[in-house]
């Protein structure tokens, strides 16, 4: 894996610089403050997926988007792991500038717990593995959007995540843990095959 290291290397912290951009530019797009964690992994997913639908987004923001976007799909999603992790960590050091503090460890599991099931059934429908940004933002896009479908706990718990904000550093941080058990070994030697094409 160290042949991998300096190839991705520059990939990565181009990403994570410019994430860290666009976060500081999130409370004008989103039109509050703070902008939580999960909030901007959001905003910054449905940005890539969906563009500047109503056309309210600065040339900054949107030109950072499509070069995170762009840098994304040339970067072997094993990286995308310690991508997420890195984003998290200096989100909550230098955006947000609180310490997370574990709320309810209970709740982390099961949403965690969930998040997996769903990337093994997103596996299972399509056949590939999701970036974990992407099953972070179809997680909560399902959850927002299917309020009626969702199950009571699901819901419940969405929104004692949404508005616990140091308890989302924990979700975030034990759901890659768990994707990465569960994914790292078949996504490393994806990257590996990858970077020797």
């Amino acid at each position: 894996m160290d042949s991998l290291v300096p190839k991705y290397t520059n990939q990565t912290l181009r990403i994570s610089n410019d994430l860290m951009k666009i976060s500081e530019l999130l409370p004008v797009e989103c039109g509050h403050t703070p902008v939580t964690l999960i909030e901007g992994i959001y905003c910054i997913c449905d940005s890539i997926n969906n563009g500047d639908v109503d056309d309210s987004s600065s040339d900054q923001y949107m030109q950072l988007i499509d070069d995170v976007a762009i840098n994304l799909k040339g970067l072997p999603l094993y990286y995308h792991i310690q991508l997420l992790r890195q984003f998290t960590n200096n989100y909550f050091e230098n955006i947000l500038k609180i310490q997370s503090k574990r709320r309810n460890l209970r709740i982390v599991e099961r949403v965690t717990t969930d998040m997996i099931n769903e990337s093994k059934q997103v596996l299972q429908n399509i056949k590939k593995c999701l970036s974990p940004f992407e099953l972070l933002y179809l997680y909560a896009d399902s959850i927002i959007d299917n309020k009626i479908t969702a199950s009571p706990h699901q819901y419940d718990d969405f929104m004692e995540i949404k508005d616990h904000i140091a308890t989302q550093k924990d979700v975030v941080l034990t759901f890659l843990d768990k994707y990465e058990k569960l994914y790292g070994d078949a996504l490393k030697k994806e990257a590996q095959k990858y970077a020797k094409a």
